[in-house]
C-alpha cells in the first residue's frame, strides 16, 4: 500500500497563500472604510451591465470637458511662453 500523503514546503505555501490574500485583501478594504467586493469589483475591472452604461456617458462628459480645459491652458502657456522669450530677448 501507499505510504502516508505528504506535502512540500511550496504545496503548503500555495495553499495558505490561497486562503490568506482574500482576506487580507478584505481586511485592508474594511480597514480603509471601503466594501471589499466592491473594491474587488473595482481593481479587477468587474461592473455590472447597468452600471456601464450609465458610466460611460457621465464619464465620456467629464473627460471631454477636461480635455477642453487642457487645450486652453495648453493656449496661455505657449502665449506665456512667447511673451516670456520677447521679454529675455529685450533684456539681452
Amino acid at each position: 500500500m501507499a505510504g502516508k500523503f505528504k506535502t512540500t514546503g511550496f504545496a503548503r505555501f500555495f495553499m495558505f497563500i490561497l486562503i490568506a490574500a482574500p482576506l487580507i485583501y478584505s481586511g485592508v478594504a474594511l480597514f480603509n472604510g471601503q466594501n471589499p467586493l466592491e473594491s474587488a469589483k473595482r481593481d479587477l475591472g468587474i461592473e455590472t451591465t447597468a452600471a456601464n452604461g450609465n458610466d460611460y456617458s457621465s464619464e465620456t462628459d467629464t473627460k471631454t470637458s477636461e480635455l477642453a480645459d487642457l487645450r486652453s491652458e495648453i493656449s496661455a502657456l505657449k502665449d506665456e511662453n512667447h511673451d516670456l522669450r520677447k521679454k529675455l530677448e529685450n533684456c539681452q
